[in-house]
């Protein structure tokens, strides 16, 4: 792969990096208990959905979705971890793993509107 098919995959990271995600939990909850999840199914369109047809408003709409939705999961993690005993060192392995998770989801869901609204 050279640097020049570098350059055109490169802008499409965030969408690529939802579709790896929504592929792992749709693949990883289909191993584990033999269903498909719906949802999972969804988000995999709209974003397909997405990278055909680059609407603006179809962005924007997956970027406040997201958004919310890593918002209210950073603040029930943040909550979970103040449950745990203080001894527990298992509370910093949930803190720092659903931190990345959720803090990249936040972070995609800032980047992708405004690549869209920057044409």
């Amino acid at each position: 792969m050279n640097a020049l098919n570098i350059r055109k995959i490169f802008p499409y990271t965030p969408e690529v990096l939802l579709l790896m995600g929504a592929v792992v939990c749709l693949v990883g909850e289909w191993l584990a208990t033999s269903h498909v999840n719906g949802l999972m199914v969804v988000g995999m369109l709209l974003v397909v959905t997405l990278l055909i047809s680059k609407s603006k408003y179809l962005a924007l709409s997956i970027a406040i979705l997201l958004g919310v939705v890593s918002v209210f999961f950073l603040l029930a993690l943040l909550s979970e971890f103040h449950e745990f005993p203080v001894d527990n060192p298992e509370r910093w392995q949930v803190l720092l793993g659903g931190g990345a998770i959720f803090g990249s989801l936040l972070v995609v869901s800032v980047i992708m509107p405004r690549k869209y609204f920057s044409r």
